[in-house]
């Protein structure tokens, strides 16, 4: 038996979670790349937000679990046709981002790397088969292995029977997960390839894609078995506590504060448990959150996220050609710089998913 899909609909919450990891991971790419190096203020606020990177766990995680449930709530999928929709809505966006920095590239602002951007929109990004993983949309780095892993669990989902599928993502996650503790320098260095096999990113991709459907053989099982159970107030005051704590763990230690535990792969557990709490939504705050207007934000974030590296590359090259470092150089500007980015970044990121959706709606007209 497994989850019925209108139960999806319930997953509001989740879309919070997804704004506010997007936020972060650009919050930690501002201190990391935004033209500020020779900033000495930058520097402690670079240290507390090195952990911003580990977020992407967080994504990769989710898109096994929705990959699972979204197949599971859905009958007849062709698996062709399914992989082409993911496809178009993973790589309209990006394409839009590159245009803007070829545009921008006229104007001498940056160097348009058309060979490498051919590679991205083949989705070959950190999959082992591009070297290097930065181009004109660096960031972009764990599409590759997040569409190539949806592809073939995907793929394993509708032609072998579910055991083989569980049994498969657990074997993956585990070594995936064993190579990335083990390798010394845990989940950062995405390009760095692995004994001249994968490269990070895409072992990343794999572990997390697998984990996420692991988590959702288990929320699968809850549901079936447990999930009708009434909750008494204290348990939920209990799980609120939890909740609360967990939210705040991961906000401290992904912007103000970086943690010292050395092993990355505690994150990932504590990803796991967040999600779990808040597909589950029995303690106050992911009921609270369990709100449609987070779906209406939260459908912004791919596109946000996408449009990064085009604000980044304006704003540094503003900063040099105005020369801007003496201004930047106070915390309490600095944070302004960040928020201002932000605000940019999340506008063009709007406008972005408007124009795709814009382009959707005209190819599913003409049915292509």
């Amino acid at each position: 038996m497994t989850v019925v899909q209108n139960q999806r609909e319930q997953f509001f919450n989740i879309d919070f979670l997804r704004i506010a990891g997007t936020i972060l991971v650009i919050n930690h790419h501002i201190w990391q790349f935004a033209g500020l190096a020779k900033i000495n203020t930058v520097q402690m606020l670079k240290h507390n937000s090195s952990l911003g990177y580990i977020w992407v766990e967080f994504f990769y995680i989710l898109a096994g679990f929705m990959l699972m449930y979204t197949m599971n709530g859905s009958n007849n999928i062709e698996w062709v046709s399914y992989t082409i929709k993911r496809a178009k809505r993973l790589w309209f966006p990006i394409a839009i981002s590159l245009l803007a920095v070829f545009i921008i590239s006229l104007f001498g602002i940056t160097k348009f790397n058309q060979y490498d951007d051919i590679m991205i929109l083949l989705f070959l990004q950190s999959t082992g088969l591009m070297r290097g993983s930065i181009a004109n949309n660096g960031f972009i780095w764990f599409v590759g292995p997040l569409f190539f892993m949806n592809l073939f669990y995907s793929y394993i989902k509708l032609n072998y029977a579910r055991k083989t599928l569980n049994l498969l993502s657990c074997i993956l996650a585990f070594i995936s997960y064993a190579i990335l503790v083990n390798k010394g320098n845990c989940f950062a260095g995405i390009g760095k390839v692995f004994y001249n096999f994968l490269p990070v990113g895409m072992i990343r991709g794999i572990g997390g894609v697998s984990a996420g459907i692991i988590l959702y053989n288990a929320y699968d099982y809850y549901k079936t078995h447990a999930g009708q159970l009434a909750c008494s107030i204290w348990k939920k005051l209990f799980i609120t506590g939890i909740e609360t704590y967990l939210l705040i763990f991961v906000i401290n230690n992904t912007v103000f504060h970086r943690l010292s535990y050395e092993n990355d792969f505690l994150m990932v557990l504590i990803f796991c448990l967040l999600i779990w709490l808040f597909i589950t939504h029995k303690g106050y705050i992911s009921s609270f959150l369990n709100n449609k207007i987070w779906k209406n934000i939260g459908k912004y974030s791919y596109n946000i996220y996408v449009m990064q590296a085009i604000i980044l590359i304006m704003s540094s090259w503003l900063i040099k050609k105005y020369n801007l470092m003496n201004y930047l150089n106070t915390e309490l500007n600095l944070i302004i710089y960040a928020i201002i980015i932000l605000l940019v970044t999340t506008i063009t990121g709007i406008i972005n998913y408007h124009i795709c959706d814009l382009i959707y709606k005209k190819l599913n007209k003409n049915k292509i």
